[in-house]
């Protein structure tokens, strides 16, 4: 049933992001009208009001923290009167069950949530036609170039750094921007090797498949670094090709949409079961289970699920559902190995690559040492700090660019 509305309380003061607000008849909605990037009419309802009341008694400013209590709450809240002075709505809620309420809504604040709203259209990932490329010494002694460095992970998912220092203390200094490291059971900052029988075929010399990194995880890493520390030149092979995977999915989205559906369906599990104590990584036996493709509330792409070297076998009693998966997980695989967005790059000593583990998948070549060695030390970030430090930084530098919508990070 449509809600009138009769009474209208304008603006004692000259404000520029608003021109009127009106309550409802019944007083349960308040209609706002703001000037955000045009006049946008806005409908509130008086519980979701009463709910966000910016006042004192019902949020500290400091914490940016609620006080609110749900059982403060009651269904059959209305506004009694509404105002705007000083750029703030001032209301008076009633309800029969808990008497009163004066509090505030600060208009800023309004359109802020709206503006947020807004850009989650604008919040597509860029797709990069190569690696951006930084200096080491820049991104370590300067704020701005530490921003583009984090900017290029958010916005494009990857990007490369020369001229590092062959030291072991480089990856804890680079990774002190965001501000945390994530610890796994393979450490902190592990040597990745190749080495003789190894419990994992990163200590390999073998080739890789695509793949992201510890899905077994409930929170996977998000970023992953790795710093190439020793390349001889009698080494042959072992180059990395990095996939975005973002273009990939719409294209199949696009293509075969009846695959993209059931890779969002069927459940998948991965696993990482090492009993062994040896001096790469610690004994674990982890277990997870997702659908390859994971979807927000918009149906845009939350997260993606691809390690075919730690997925365990599909368990499904509907064996029609099975075929069908089977066809889509093949179709999806085929497509990872023949993309155009393939980008390759050979490591070498002083060069790190930083890449959103959420987003890219990683492959590697096979190798042959003839002799000498090829060790990258690496390590983890939470996808979290990633978009967390874009904003946080950006703020300080006085920037006023809004994130992408990275997997896992959804606005």
């Amino acid at each position: 049933m449509a809600i009138s509305f009769a009474r209208c309380f304008l603006s004692s003061v000259s404000v520029r992001s608003i021109s009127s607000i009106a309550v409802s008849d019944s007083g349960s909605r308040l209609k706002v009208h703001l000037e955000v990037k045009g006049s946008v009419a806005k409908e509130y309802s008086s519980l979701w009001l009463r709910h966000n009341c910016q006042c004192e008694e019902c949020y500290d400013s400091l914490s940016s923290m609620m006080k609110v209590h749900p059982n403060q709450l009651s269904e059959d809240i209305v506004i009694h009167k509404a105002d705007i002075k000083d750029d703030v709505i001032r209301i008076n809620w009633n309800s029969p069950n808990f008497g009163s309420h004066e509090g505030i809504i600060p208009l800023q604040w309004l359109k802020n949530l709206h503006m947020k709203q807004e850009s989650r259209k604008d919040s597509k990932p860029l797709v990069a036609a190569s690696i951006p490329v930084l200096e080491y010494s820049d991104v370590i002694d300067s704020d701005e170039h530490t921003y583009q460095w984090i900017r290029n992970l958010n916005y494009f998912g990857i990007c490369l750094i020369e001229n590092a220092p062959i030291t072991t203390d480089v990856l804890e200094k680079l990774v002190g921007k965001f501000p945390h490291v994530q610890p796994t059971t393979y450490g902190n900052y592990p040597l990745l090797y190749a080495k003789d029988d190894p419990t994992d075929l990163g200590f390999s010399t073998s080739n890789l498949h695509f793949h992201q990194d510890l899905l077994y995880y409930e929170s996977p890493p998000g970023i992953e670094l790795f710093h190439c520390v020793r390349r001889d030149s009698c080494v042959v092979g072992g180059e990395n090709i990095f996939l975005d995977f973002y273009p990939v999915l719409e294209e199949l989205r696009q293509e075969a949409p009846q695959y993209f559906e059931v890779l969002t369906k069927v459940p998948v599990s991965f696993q990482r079961r090492h009993y062994m104590k040896n001096d790469v990584e610690t004994p674990s036996d982890m277990s997870i289970s997702r659908p390859h493709i994971q979807l927000d509330r918009y149906g845009e792409v939350a997260a993606v699920n691809w390690n075919t070297h730690h997925q365990e076998p599909v368990m499904l009693d509907d064996l029609d559902l099975l075929d069908s998966y089977y066809k889509a997980f093949l179709y999806m695989s085929r497509k990872i190995e023949s993309s155009k967005y393939h980008l390759e790059h050979c490591l070498l000593p002083g060069q790190i690559i930083a890449f959103n583990n959420r987003r890219f998948l990683h492959s590697r070549n096979s190798f042959q040492l003839n002799g000498g060695f090829r060790n990258f030390h690496t390590t983890y970030v939470n996808i979290d700090y990633l978009r967390s430090q874009f904003l946080v930084l950006g703020k300080a530098l006085g920037f006023n660019e809004s994130p992408k919508n990275i997997f896992m990070s959804t606005l």
